[in-house]
């Protein structure tokens, strides 16, 4: 026979284990958040402190940045299991090698790589004409058609897509000292791509001189470029963002972009591309080109400090210190 209080004890027990239940749900998804709000934080300050300190003492205000892409440890992850798989499927061959790619053998082995250890900053800007309300002293001067107009550079974020006719440039921000290269290829509709372009460094761009360091910008170009179809099914451009820690001999440059060999840049894929987990700055999406961001994209003596604007695109990379890095860009137009 169930007595009142054997009925009492079963509900209270149904009722506890619920209450726990729920309790360790709750401190799952807090522990989750929590450590986003870690990395959201660490990001913020650990690229700020890459640049010189600020020249007044007031304390700056961290902005917020909002991950746009799967976390890097689950992107390498997957990428491991992939690697994985692939060589499980050859299981039953004889003689066979083993082996993985070596980069991802460091990459799975490598702790400081599984958590990424570097942060790139990218700035991408869409240039509209000038408003008679836009600061005199960020506008850029550039020819359309037979006219010179003023444009004002304005923040987009790196998943905009364009249309052709838009005036684009892009601003660079190195975590480490180095040399910078950018190749571009158009993309197509099939899904193949044009032959590589190195657009970046020529002798008209801050005179050849591709150095780089934290807190220096570098302009992609100086002035703009304009998007432009050679072919019915262009659908935009690939832009490879290359640091070396040394200058790559093998590189001639001249006033204009110079075609590279395409087996040479698929080299540099192969060993130096990284993951990257993706950071967008949040409310910078419109923010209009500032004087200090003009002055230091303009001069390599002017640097960015901890007091002035941070990149809208932050990039947490996977890569050994030191090492070349390669990342790469989709430019997609509607």
């Amino acid at each position: 026979m169930t007595t009142p209080l054997n009925r009492y004890s079963k509900y209270f027990s149904l009722a506890l284990a619920a209450m726990t239940l729920c309790l360790f749900a709750l401190t799952v998804i807090a522990r989750a958040v929590l450590q986003d709000d870690d990395t959201r934080k660490l990001i913020d300050t650990s690229f700020l402190q890459k640049r010189p300190p600020a020249s007044s003492h007031k304390k700056k205000t961290l902005a917020k940045y909002q991950r746009t892409s799967p976390k890097i440890s689950d992107q390498i992850g997957q990428a491991e299991t992939k690697t994985e798989n692939q060589s499980g499927s050859h299981g039953d061959n004889k003689g066979e090698n083993k082996s993985v790619n070596k980069g991802e053998n460091q990459t799975a082995n490598n702790p400081e790589i599984k958590a990424g250890n570097e942060v790139v900053g990218l700035t991408m800007w869409k240039l509209r004409p000038s408003l008679t309300s836009d600061d005199k002293n960020v506008r850029l001067l550039e020819r359309e058609d037979e006219s010179t107009m003023e444009w004002t550079p304005v923040r987009v974020d790196s998943d905009t897509v364009f249309a052709l006719g838009d005036r684009v440039r892009l601003s660079f921000e190195s975590p480490r000292d180095g040399y910078l290269y950018v190749v571009d290829r158009e993309l197509y509709a099939d899904g193949s791509m044009s032959a590589p372009f190195l657009i970046f460094p020529t002798t008209k761009d801050y005179n050849g001189n591709n150095r780089v360091m934290a807190g220096r910008v570098v302009e992609v170009p100086k002035t703009s470029f304009k998007l432009k179809a050679k072919r019915a099914d262009y659908r935009g451009e690939r832009l490879s963002f290359i640091v070396t820690p040394e200058p790559l001999a093998e590189i001639s440059i001249g006033p204009r972009m110079v075609q590279l060999d395409n087996a040479q840049v698929n080299n540099w894929e192969k060993n130096w591309s990284v993951i990257a987990e993706k950071w967008e700055l949040e409310d910078g999406k419109g923010q209009v080109y500032t004087k200090a961001e003009k002055e230091a994209g303009q001069s390599n003596a002017r640097l960015l400090t901890q007091d002035d604007e941070l990149p809208q695109t932050l990039f947490i990379i996977a890569t050994k210190p030191g090492n070349p890095f390669l990342l790469s860009l989709p430019m997609k137009i509607k």
